[in-house]
């Protein structure tokens, strides 16, 4: 049975017995966190067992999911669910199969972090950059990415989960105080983080920027204890990721309708 976050059924005891170090519970719990009150913007959803325990997890921004399962989660019934849900996006992980017509499927890897603290130099030039300067960033490096909003609700978006302490935004700038790299957390929860959007402008790659800013947002994390998490492309920034501390320990998919 799937029942929606409303009314009298609040599904954060739910949300609050699945382990809060999942990178999949992360993102769901920290976008509860920012937009539980803002139907019809987002909503949420448990799925509950006939024992009545919550074995499947989901949610919804726009049109985009995100879904996290258990081992005792009915899949045929998440799958008819997603079918008539309009979803036009469905982020999950890669070791589950659901029977789903889609047009694109993107796999890549989670990646956690592992090492010890970071050991940084200090940089006066690490600021709390304008979004537009962000997102003008992640154009130039993303161009090709369906999945990036338009410039407003980016920025409306990322400034509101701000508010909330459920996502945060860094950058370093040159002489000039251009934006020359940024990173930040894409979710964010008391005890868990999705770095994101790691990105640097073309002249300025290859100088270290990019490993600095991560090994940055890295930092801060790790000094509130927080599980450290990052996805990547499959194919793609192994060796940079690994270099600023990172493993492998997952899969991720996103399915495209």
């Amino acid at each position: 049975m799937i029942k929606i976050h409303e009314g009298d059924f609040d599904i954060k005891n739910y949300l609050d017995k699945f382990p809060g170090d999942d990178p999949f519970v992360c993102r769901i719990a920290s976008l509860f966190n920012a937009y539980r009150e803002l139907i019809p913007f987002a909503d949420f959803w448990v799925q509950l067992d006939k024992n009545k325990e919550a074995v499947a997890a989901l949610s919804r921004l726009g049109t985009q999911f995100v879904l996290y399962l258990t081992d005792k989660a009915d899949l045929e019934e998440i799958a008819s669910f997603i079918r008539v849900a309009g979803a036009t996006s469905l982020l999950m992980d890669g070791k589950y199969s659901l029977d789903l017509e889609c047009k694109k499927e993107t796999t890549g890897k989670i990646m956690r972090y592992i090492f010890p603290k970071p050991q940084l130099a200090e940089n006066d030039r690490v600021i709390s950059p304008k979004l537009k300067d962000v997102y003008n960033l992640l154009a130039e490096n993303f161009s090709n990415n369906s999945n990036l909003p338009d410039c407003e609700s980016f920025c409306l978006d990322i400034s509101f989960k701000q508010r909330r302490n459920t996502s945060r935004v860094c950058g370093i700038e040159d002489n000039d105080g251009n934006l020359v790299s940024c990173a930040m957390t894409v979710a964010e929860t008391e005890n868990c983080a999705i770095i994101g959007a790691v990105a640097t402008g073309k002249k300025y790659r290859n100088k270290g920027f990019g490993t600095y800013m991560t090994k940055y947002i890295t930092s801060q994390l790790f000094r509130e204890k927080k599980k450290i998490y990052l996805y990547r492309e499959e194919n793609k920034n192994e060796k940079f990721y690994n270099t600023a501390g990172y493993i492998n320990c997952g899969t991720w998919k996103e399915i495209y309708f």
